[in-house]
């Protein structure tokens, strides 16, 4: 699978859409587009599903607390 441009959307636009911020550097949305496609959208699709309870992100640390 290659990656294909939805409709008025730019590279990991819908990531981006979810609140991630994406800055590409030196040519990365080119090299990521054109040689590592399949990647970039597994990529993608990985960050899309990513869901992080706001416990976790509160509790406390040190492992001991549940």
């Amino acid at each position: 699978m290659s990656w294909v441009k939805r409709e008025g959307e730019g590279m990991f636009e819908r990531i981006k859409k979810k609140g991630f911020q994406v800055l590409a550097l030196h040519h990365a949305e080119a090299i990521l587009k054109h040689d590592m496609a399949d990647a970039m959208l597994d990529l993608e699709q990985v960050l899309l599903d990513v869901e992080i309870p706001a416990e976790e992100l509160i509790r406390s640390g040190g492992g001991g607390e549940k």
